[in-house]
């Protein structure tokens, strides 16, 4: 459910870049399918430090920033108009359906 919900996330990203809304002008691309395999590494580590046994969505939440900050691709306009990846990031994350325990 978890790996589930990591994919949807970054798709989450591609899709707003790829998208005719309004969000499309700020995205020149989304994060990579690696990206799917950083996020799952990082809220794994940060489950372990916590001394959890497995990994939990709040958990991937709390560390999509940090890692798909630099994986996305902001345009100039985003730049001109002060939106942050972390703020299309934030998006994203509570756009994407948090899966059943």
């Amino acid at each position: 459910a978890v790996q589930g919900y990591i994919l949807s996330l970054v798709r989450g990203t591609r899709a707003l870049a790829e998208s005719s809304a309004g969000a499309k002008r700020y995205l020149n691309f989304g994060a990579s399918p690696r990206a799917s395999l950083a996020l799952y590494q990082a809220g794994k580590a940060l489950a372990w430090l916590r001394g959890e046994d497995y990994l939990v969505p709040a958990i991937v939440q709390e560390v999509a920033a940090d890692v798909l900050r630099h994986r996305i691709g902001l345009t100039y306009e985003a730049e001109a108009e002060e939106i942050t990846a972390d703020k299309i990031i934030a998006q994203v994350v509570e756009r994407t359906p948090v899966p059943a325990a």
